[in-house]
């Protein structure tokens, strides 16, 4: 795989950030952190194709927009399992508090600390970075 390019836009009412992180030859992507605006995120990935969703946690902001794009492109999600179960929780997500009762029906897949995974020849480092939520990940793509 080439070097991958990050695209990044901003969702929602706080202006969450979403990534696209982009193979250049085979346009190919990763969205990670889809908190909003499924629209925005779509116009923005174009003729490309996703291939996974990526969440660097649970809060509602970062997830409102899981469900369409999975399901539109037939995708699915990763996240780490200790958040996990803020994806149908609207008090663990956040969300109620803040006005916004966020689920997300999409079934994740359930990562865990130090693991790598292979999505479509992507070879992903996930490290669980505890702090933010318990299950806060961050991701490493090769390139």
């Amino acid at each position: 795989m080439p070097k991958v390019q990050i695209e990044r836009l901003t969702v929602g009412e706080i202006d969450e950030n979403c990534y696209l992180v982009v193979d250049p030859e085979t346009g190919e992507l990763l969205v990670i952190d889809p908190g909003a605006e499924p629209e925005r995120i779509f116009a923005a990935i174009g003729d490309r194709k996703p291939r996974a969703v990526l969440l660097t946690h649970g809060h509602f902001d970062h997830i409102g927009a899981v469900d369409a794009v999975c399901e539109k492109y037939g995708v699915p999600v990763y996240i780490h399992e200790a958040d996990a179960p803020k994806l149908t929780d609207t008090e663990a997500n956040t969300g109620a508090k803040f006005g916004h009762p966020v689920t997300v029906r999409t079934q994740p897949r359930l990562l865990h600390d130090d693991e790598v995974i292979d999505i479509d020849g992507i070879r992903i480092e996930c490290f669980l970075v505890p702090g933010h939520t318990w299950g806060h990940m961050v991701y490493l793509v090769d390139e």
